[in-house]
């Protein structure tokens, strides 16, 4: 069709589309690299093992926010529909308690790193919300690689590839222990099986031959995920699977619909006994399978319901579980020292439980937003317009988001990075494909006045975007300086340490991990009265026996023999069994 000047008037439409579709794939793209580079084992840098997640977070923030902020300009530029979702909504209302309770109810002097990984988190939602449902698999893909590179690795680097007296119990992947290793590959496992069930059942536009070699790829990694994670010895992510496994028949087969329609009430009756008595046998073999490791997160979650119950509205603060557990933990030996727990204890900033976590953190407002939340993702909402190819892949992200609160009864998912990513991942997927409250497009859209206003705000958000990620391009070099800085602790450069603390100091002041090791930097140094007013900073932010052990020696030191002693009796009431603090 052309206009009465001869020009082509769908010429500009169609130049439009291309331009859309070339941006979409290169965005996908760069997005999937993204996400592998923060779920592999795969670091530009060498780090200490406390800094394992310093360089994912510093880069990864960075190019997640250019990632961002791309996204805004193109809504700027190409006047992109903008889509407000129920579940959007629902979220907005937690981030704003949450920013409220971190800031003025119970305001923190919050780590960069924490908030540097919390921005992250923020962009990544942000970009996979913005990812068409039928583009998610190559996402899912990733997650499975991901999941495999983390295996070999650690095949490599942890089995030694499998020389004599080593297996695939060593294997951790770049994680801390196994207990996270597991939770990330039952995630990895589940997005598997989903994709086997799409490929095999809705895969139509594939060829049979293209179908099966994808599924026999997605089956044999299955194998190697599922027999990594039963040497793993993880009991909570066995129980994640087994629910995701369970969730995925229930609404895949449709076994729930299979059982109701059974005629006879004794099979009913007979079914509901068997699955009874099986949960409380498994039950039964899981707690005896580990005993003392489920006696100690008894104690956990004990010690957790005593910081709640002391400030059951609001909590302690956000991200505070970890500068008040001890303390609770060294009361309750000092007031009970014959407990049958107190050979179990241990120096733990984990609660082992996100809901008793958030619970002791932003109390019981913070819990039941959270929990209303949990229930506007998952719940089960029939007016939504899905293909049969988009339901599957709609329920690997539910499946996978179920895993995670799973996992996260009896673990700590939302305290390491790639498990929070991929869950970060699952969450904006369902809302980007959940039902909206508001969807407009720019482009139809003949409101001056509101096309203005949606303009304007992209605008301020691009140049909020643009401010923080300037702000942020120091941390990477401040991580750098604090490896040097643990590389040089204890050693004759012990002084080339100290310096390098004082310079980064203003901008980690509030990292309980670094401040600790600037404290017994400047301890062996017998820099006494410095040590002790950093390892009190420390103190605050992450207690633990080692720096009330580093405190008593600056006591010492300084000659204050009755306040050393009384650190290291507090030392040894955090952790009964540990013969050091006694014998100091």
């Amino acid at each position: 069709m052309v206009d009465k000047f001869g020009i082509d008037i769908h010429k500009p439409i169609i130049f439009s589309m291309t331009i859309d579709k070339l941006f979409n794939s290169v965005f996908l793209f760069l997005l999937a690299t993204i996400c592998f580079y923060l779920l592999s084992p795969f670091q530009f840098w060498d780090l200490h093992p406390v800094l394992q997640d310093a360089e994912k977070i510093s880069i990864g923030v960075q190019l997640a926010l250019a990632l961002t902020g791309l996204l805004i300009l193109k809504m700027i530029i190409m006047r992109a529909p903008i889509s407000v979702k129920f579940v959007d909504f629902g979220l907005i209302i937690y981030l704003l308690f949450w920013l409220l309770h971190a800031v003025i109810i119970m305001p923190i002097n919050p780590d960069p790193l924490f908030v540097a990984e919390n921005i992250l988190l923020g962009a990544l939602f942000i970009c996979f919300r913005n990812i068409q449902l039928e583009k998610t698999k190559i996402l899912f893909w990733v997650v499975i690689l991901a999941g495999l590179s983390q295996v070999f690795y650690g095949i490599v680097i942890q089995a030694k590839s499998f020389a004599p007296g080593y297996g695939l119990s060593d294997i951790k992947g770049s994680f801390i222990n196994q207990g996270p290793f597991a939770g990330f590959i039952s995630c990895a496992i589940i997005v598997a099986i989903g994709l086997v069930v799409y490929y095999l059942k809705e895969g139509k536009r594939y060829t049979d031959a293209k179908k099966w070699f994808v599924g026999l790829m997605l089956i044999l990694s299955t194998a190697i995920l599922l027999l990594t994670l039963i040497y793993s010895e993880s009991r909570a992510a066995w129980v994640a699977v087994i629910f995701g496994l369970l969730f995925y028949g229930w609404r895949t087969f449709k076994l729930g619909d299979h059982l109701m329609a059974m005629h006879s009430p004794l099979i009913k009756y007979l079914f509901f006994i068997s699955m009874i008595t099986i949960l409380i046998g498994s039950s039964y073999f899981l707690y005896n399978y580990k005993k003392d490791s489920a006696d100690g997160r008894v104690l956990i979650w004990k010690t957790t319901l005593e910081m709640i119950s002391d400030e059951p509205l609001f909590g302690h603060g956000v991200n505070t579980f970890q500068s008040h557990f001890m303390n609770y933990q060294a009361d309750y030996f000092e007031n009970q020292p014959d407990s049958q727990y107190r050979y179990l204890a241990g120096d733990n900033r984990f609660a082992f439980n996100e809901l008793l976590r958030i619970a002791s953190e932003q109390g019981m407002l913070g819990l039941f937003l959270l929990i209303v939340l949990i229930a506007i993702f998952i719940r089960k909402n029939k007016n939504l317009r899905l293909s049969n190819n988009q339901k599957y892949l709609h329920r690997i992200s539910k499946t996978g988001l179920l895993v995670f609160i799973v996992f996260g009864l009896f673990s700590y998912p939302g305290e390491i990075l790639p498990i929070k990513v991929v869950t970060v991942m699952f969450a904006a997927i369902l809302a980007s494909s959940s039902s909206s409250i508001l969807e407009k497009s720019n482009v139809v859209s003949k409101n001056r006045p509101l096309l203005l206003i949606k303009k304007t705000s992209l605008v301020i958000l691009f140049l909020g975007l643009s401010f923080v990620f300037i702000q942020l391009i120091e941390l990477s070099g401040t991580c750098k300086e604090w490896d040097s800085a643990f590389f040089e602790t204890n050693s004759v450069k012990n002084d080339g340490c100290i310096l390098l603390c004082e310079k980064i100091h203003p901008i980690l002041q509030n990292n309980g991990d670094f401040l600790a090791m600037y404290g017994k930097a400047l301890m062996n140094a017998e820099r006494y009265s410095e040590a002790f007013e950093i390892l009190q900073q420390a103190e605050i932010l992450v207690p633990s026996t080692i720096i009330y052990i580093d405190k008593g020696k600056c006591y010492e030191g300084m000659g204050l023999y009755t306040d050393a002693e009384k650190s290291w009796e507090k030392a040894s009431y955090m952790v009964p069994a540990q013969f050091r603090p006694g014998y100091l």
